[in-house]
């Protein structure tokens, strides 16, 4: 997320970063700026913020897939990622000449492109995306077997815990979208033209939403963002379910993970799940918070690296339960400052902000940070440490 490690699905945060963001120990600007929120006529939602005193400009879009975007072969989308946004390299060069730097992730639903870099290079960087956007994919069947090597190399890197995740959502949500890393069997089966096919139906302005923070006005900034998300077509748009349910999946592997299933970001029950994952992985030692961005239902995955974690968690939520409520609800706070606080660094969280409660505001979560309760904190934490409620 904001201030954390993003791995392909998922993403690990370090809770003594946020201890300190939270108790004030990192500095940084004025959060109370002009924002705008426009809905372009494809579909497209745009999120703008003049953040004075910055001279870098960030900016993330936001490609959310339709339910038939991984088919036959599961993780065809974090193949195309790799095809589209970084392709023979020329995307990137462009960029850094201006001094602008390109990073592109995939997620379980999502394809997101950022960028960021000095103000004056705004419109360049602009002008980039939106040839990207409305250029014909070119790619062969060798850039095909080449991207997905590069794909088995990043899975063989994966951390401890990220298989026994992958199997949480499979147990919470089925197959779809469960892994991103394709067999090296199935890369050969996908074929250049399935890639522009993928495409064409994941940048459709209906399923894409763009946020962008500047020290420029922000009508100036949504002019420029339209110019880059603007020319795409409208597409179907994404049917949104919310499983408000809270209940918790238990699943093994490489690790035994407890995993509540939350509305998404910007809903207080996953702010509070976020908080308890803190806590248990800064208290208990071999204890992975992990959060698993959706642009619908999601997962909050505490993962725990032995059956002896386990149990010490389940001894900590007896024992220190109020210091566990302390920890937990400074850290997610600290959390919420952090995507607050820099721009920069909380551009994909914005945009998955946008797409998941309408607002890329992180004072939404500034808000539901603060609201976390004692109450509402020692229930999910008995929750989560407790028997499965699936």
């Amino acid at each position: 997320m904001g201030v954390g490690r993003w791995y392909p699905g998922c993403v690990a945060i370090a809770a003594p970063l946020l201890v300190a963001l939270a108790m004030g120990h990192l500095s940084a600007p004025q959060v109370d700026q002009p924002r705008l929120r426009k809905d372009l006529g494809n579909g497209a939602r745009l999120y703008t913020e003049r953040r004075k005193g910055m001279d870098r400009f960030a900016l993330c879009v936001a490609f959310e897939a339709d339910d038939k975007t991984e088919g036959a072969v599961q993780g065809r989308r974090h193949l195309l990622e790799h095809m589209f946004a970084r392709g023979d390299g020329t995307l990137d060069k462009t960029l850094e000449a201006k001094g602008c730097t390109l990073s592109a992730s995939t997620t379980r639903d999502t394809m997101y492109i950022e960028v960021n870099g000095p103000t004056a290079a705004l419109n360049d960087a602009v002008t980039v995306l939106r040839g990207l956007f409305m250029s014909p994919l070119k790619v062969t069947q060798e850039q095909i077997v080449r991207e997905g090597a590069v794909l088995a190399e990043e899975a063989a890197l994966r951390p401890w815990w990220a298989s026994s995740t992958d199997a949480a959502w499979t147990e919470a949500f089925g197959a779809g979208g469960a892994t991103l890393f394709p067999q090296a069997e199935d890369v050969a089966k996908v074929t250049p033209g399935e890639c522009a096919e993928l495409l064409s139906r994941t940048l459709v302005g209906s399923r894409t939403t763009m946020s962008l923070v500047a020290d420029l006005d922000t009508d100036a900034m949504a002019k420029e963002a339209a110019r880059a998300v603007g020319v795409l077509p409208k597409g179907e748009g994404a049917a949104v379910s919310r499983d408000s349910t809270q209940d918790v999946v238990t699943a093994g592997g490489d690790a035994t993970v407890r995993a509540v299933v939350v509305p998404g970001l910007g809903f207080s029950s996953t702010m509070t799940a976020m908080a308890v994952a803190f806590a248990l992985q800064d208290r208990v030692p071999g204890v992975q918070a992990v959060f698993t961005p959706s642009a619908h239902t999601c997962l909050v995955v505490v993962a725990f690296r032995t059956d002896d974690a386990l149990a010490r968690a389940r001894q900590a939520a007896k024992d220190d339960r109020g210091t566990l409520a302390v920890v937990g609800r400074t850290a997610v706070r600290g959390w919420a400052r952090g995507v607050s606080e820099d721009p920069l660094v909380g551009a994909r969280t914005r945009a998955l902000l946008m797409q998941t409660s309408g607002s890329a505001s992180a004072d939404l979560l500034l808000q539901q940070a603060a609201g976390v309760s004692d109450d509402a904190f020692l229930a999910m934490l008995d929750k989560v440490v407790g028997e499965a409620t699936r």
